[in-house]
C-alpha cells in the first residue's frame, strides 16, 4: 500500500518551526507493517495545494495530510479535499455542541467555524484543540486530513487513522525494519562491510545514517506477511552482530549514555568526571537520564589552568612542560577526580573544540581521553573535525565509549 504524507503551512517552508509530524507518523506506521511512499510540505495555498493533492491521490493508495484545518484565513485543506470529493460543507450540531461544552456559549466565531465540516465524510474527533479531523474516501483512494500541532494530531492518529491503515495492511505487503546503532566505525568502513553481509539474506535491504561518532544500521523487507519479515529481518539481524560485535550499542531509538548508565547501574560502580574541553556535556548527558545519582558522583568542569592546579592537584610543572592539552594532564585529571569523588573510577577529558586556539602541534580537534579506576590509568588521543559543537559532541561519545568498552571487558573477566 503506497502512502504518501503532505504537510502543509507556510511557518514549515519558512523553516519557523521543525517538521516532527513527519518522524512521529514515519514511524508510527513502520509499528504496523507500513511505510511512507513520500512526503513533501507545501505553502497555505489553495490552487497549489488542490493541484499537489490530486496528483498525489492519483499514485497514491493513502494520502495524509497535516495543517490547514485551522479557522484563519490561510487554511485552505477543507475547501480543498471538499472540491476534490465532491463534498459541501454544513454545521453539524454534535461537533457544535461539544465545543460549547468545552469553550463555553459564547463562542467566537472563528471556533464556530471549526464545526463547519465536509458532509457524508468520517469525522475525527479532536480532544485537544477545535479543530476535528476528516477521512475522505472515494475513486481515487483515500486521504486523511489531520491538525498540524503535533499534541492535537498524535492521539487522533493513534486512536483513528493508525488501526484503520494496520487492518489496510494485513490485507497487502507487510514492511518490517529494525536498527542497530554503532560507535566508533566511520560510515565508509560500516558501508564496506555491509555489502559483504546483506546479499546473503534475499529480500533484505540496509540503510545508513551517519550521525557524530556513531552510524545507524537499517535493516528493511517487504514480504506477504509479518511472518516471514520477522524471520528475515532476524537473520540479517544474526549476521550483522556476528560481523560488528560489540560495536552494536543498541537498538531503535536507545542513546549510548542510556545504554552506558545502565552498565554502570548493573556494575555497581561509581564514576567521577573531570571534563575541559567539554564543558560538562559528558555529565549533562549522563544527568538526562533519570537515576543517573546512583552511579554519578559528580563532574569539575576545569577549564582553566588555574583550577586544574587548584582543584585537581595537576602540578604546574606538568602544564608547563606539556601542556594543558595533554596525555599528562589528562592522566592526572582522571586519577585525581577519581580520588576526590571517592568514586571507582574517574575518566577525564582535556582538549581543542576550536575554532581558534590549535596550533601546528596541537591543531584544534586534538583531543585526550583518560581514564582510571584505582589498578590502572589509560589514556587514548583523538583527532577530530568539525565546528566547535561538533567536536564537543563527538569527544563526549568517544569518552562514553571509553566507559561502555571497559565495562564490557570487565563483565567478561567476572563471567
Amino acid at each position: 500500500m503506497r502512502i504518501e504524507l503532505i504537510t502543509i503551512g507556510d511557518e514549515l517552508l519558512l523553516g519557523q518551526i521543525i517538521n516532527t509530524n513527519v518522524a512521529y507518523i514515519g514511524g508510527k506506521l513502520g509499528k504496523v507493517g507500513l511505510r511512507l511512499a513520500a512526503q513533501m510540505s507545501l505553502p497555505d495555498e489553495e490552487a497549489e495545494l488542490e493541484r499537489f493533492l490530486r496528483e498525489a491521490l492519483e499514485r497514491s493508495d493513502v494520502v495524509i495530510t497535516t495543517g490547514g484545518l485551522g479557522p484563519t484565513v490561510d487554511d485552505a485543506t477543507k475547501a480543498v479535499f471538499c472540491s476534490i470529493f465532491g463534498k459541501k460543507l454544513s454545521l453539524k450540531g454534535e461537533i457544535l455542541d461539544d465545543l460549547k461544552r468545552r469553550y463555553g456559549e459564547n463562542l467566537s466565531e472563528a471556533v464556530r467555524s471549526q464545526a463547519v465540516v465536509p458532509e457524508e465524510t468520517e469525522i475525527i474527533e479532536n480532544k485537544a484543540g477545535t479543530a476535528p479531523g476528516f477521512i475522505f474516501t472515494g475513486e481515487d483512494g483515500m486521504a486523511v486530513a489531520l491538525p498540524g500541532p503535533p499534541r492535537e494530531l498524535r492521539p487522533m492518529f493513534e486512536e483513528i487513522v493508525l488501526p484503520r491503515l494496520g487492518r489496510l495492511a494485513a490485507s497487502g505487503g507487510f514492511f518490517l525494519e529494525k536498527t542497530l546503532r554503532t560507535v566508533a566505525i566511520r560510515e565508509a568502513d560500516v558501508d564496506r562491510r555491509m555489502r559483504q553481509v546483506i546479499p546473503d539474506v534475499e529480500g533484505v535491504q540496509y540503510g545508513l545514517m551517519a550521525r557524530p561518532y556513531q552510524v545507524d544500521i537499517r535493516l528493511s523487507c517487504v514480504t506477504e506477511g509479518k511472518e516471514r519479515a520477522e524471520a528475515l529481518i532476524s537473520e540479517a539481524e544474526r549476521r550483522v552482530r556476528d560481523e560488528f560485535g560489540e560495536s552494536i550499542f543498541g537498538e531503535a531509538d536507545q542513546k549510548l549514555e542510556a545504554v552506558v548508565g545502565q552498565m554502570l547501574r548493573q556494575s555497581g560502580l561509581s564514576i567521577s568526571l573531570a571534563e575541559s574541553c567539554t564543558g560538562g556535556l559528558i555529565s549533562s548527558r549522563l544527568t538526562d537520564i533519570s537515576g543517573s545519582s546512583d552511579y554519578l558522583r559528580g563532574t569539575m568542569v576545569v577549564y582553566s589552568n588555574q583550577w586544574k592546579q587548584e582543584l585537581l592537584g595537576v602540578p604546574e610543572e606538568v602544564l608547563m612542560q606539556h601542556g594543558a592539552v595533554s596525555e599528562q594532564t589528562a592522566r592526572l585529571m582522571a586519577e585525581n577526580v577519581r580520588g576526590k569523588g571517592r568514586s571507582d573510577i574517574g575518566l577525564a577529558i582535556t582538549g581543542i573544540a576550536g575554532p581558534t586556539g590549535g596550533t601546528s602541534e596541537k591543531p584544534v580537534g586534538l583531543v585526550y581521553i583518560a581514564f582510571s579506576d584505582g589498578e590502572e590509568t589509560f589514556s587514548k588521543k583523538f583527532s577530530f573535525v568539525g565546528d566547535r559543537e561538533m567536536v564537543k559532541f563527538r569527544s563526549s561519545q568517544a569518552a562514553l565509549e571509553m566507559i561502555r568498552r571497559y565495562l564490557l571487558a570487565r563483565k567478561k573477566g567476572a563471567d
